[in-house]
């Protein structure tokens, strides 16, 4: 994809406040900051609710 890292993070930032994403941050054993994880939240479903195939 050609889209710009701050792009991403503003979607998910974007997505967080809307209660659709959670992000759990990740530590070392030693206390330092490592990753987050991103957890989807909700339903998904099928856009435009259409009957399944």
């Amino acid at each position: 994809m050609s889209i710009h890292k701050s792009t991403v993070y503003r979607a998910f930032t974007e997505l967080e406040n809307r209660g659709l994403l959670e992000r759990i941050p990740r530590y070392h054993i030693q206390g330092g900051r490592r990753s987050s994880l991103y957890r989807v939240k909700g339903e998904i479903t099928k856009a435009g609710g259409g009957a399944d195939v």
